[in-house]
C-alpha cells in the first residue's frame, strides 16, 4: 500500500504530514507532495551464508556488536536458525547450522538448461551475502586451526600437511553428495 505524504522542510527540519493541508513553520514554508510506499513490516534482516574459514566468525561478532544477528548469533542452537533468520540448509548432514550450505532456491532447480541472468538470479537466497578466500589459504588456515587443537597429529612440517591434504581430499572423493553434485545435480536436496 502507499500513501500520498506532504513534506515540509525548514533548514533540515523535517516535518511529515498525512492531512493534506500546508504545514506552516515559522515565517518560510515549502510543501511538496510524494507518493510515498509504507510498509507494515521492516525488511527482513541480511542473510550471512557462512562458509568455513573464510572470516565468517568475524563478520558475525562484528554485525553482532552493531545489534545485527548473522550465522551463529542467529541460530537458537547448533542444529536450527532463529524463526524469521537464516536460511534453508541441506538436510542430513552434523555440522552446526550456520556452516551448512543453503538449498537452492526452488525456482532455480527447474529452470531451463540456457544460462540467463534470470536464472542466476533465481539461486540467489534474497538478500544473502558470504565470503569466499583463495582455496589454498583456506586449507592452510584449517590445517593452522587443526595444528592449534590437536599439536600432536598435526605437525608444523610439510609432510604432515600433505598428508593433511590428502586425507582431506579422500574424504571429499568418498562423500556421497560431493559425489552427487558432480554429477550435475542442480540442488543438494536432490541427491537423498
Amino acid at each position: 500500500a502507499a500513501t500520498t505524504l506532504a513534506v515540509v522542510a525548514l533548514i533540515g527540519v523535517h516535518h511529515y504530514s498525512n492531512n493534506g493541508g500546508r504545514q506552516a513553520l515559522g515565517d518560510s514554508t515549502i510543501t511538496t507532495t510524494a507518493t510515498l510506499p509504507v510498509s507494515a513490516a521492516p525488511p527482513p534482516p541480511p542473510v550471512f551464508i557462512h562458509v568455513p574459514k573464510n572470516g565468517g566468525t568475524s563478520i558475525e561478532l562484528l554485525a553482532a556488536y552493531h545489534g545485527v544477528r548473522l550465522g551463529m548469533c542467529a541460530a537458537r542452537s547448533g542444529a536450527a536458525f532463529e524463526t524469521g533468520l537464516g536460511y534453508a540448509t541441506v538436510p542430513g548432514l552434523s555440522c552446526n547450522v550456520w556452516h551448512r550450505p543453503p538449498i537452492v532456491p526452488t525456482a532455480a532447480r527447474h529452470a531451463s538448461s540456457s544460462s540467463s541472468a534470470s536464472d542466476a538470479a533465481a539461486t540467489v537466497i534474497a538478500g544473502s551475502f558470504c565470503l569466499s578466500r583463495n582455496p589454498y589459504d583456506r586449507l592452510a588456515s584449517q590445517y593452522r586451526y587443526k595444528r592449534g587443537l590437536f599439536p600432536e597429529k598435526f605437525a608444523p612440517t610439510c609432510d604432515a600437511f600433505d598428508q593433511f591434504l590428502n586425507h582431506r581430499l579422500q574424504k571429499l572423493e568418498q562423500n556421497a553428495l560431493v559425489r552427487c553434485l558432480m554429477r550435475g545435480t542442480h540442488a543438494p536436496e536432490e541427491c537423498s
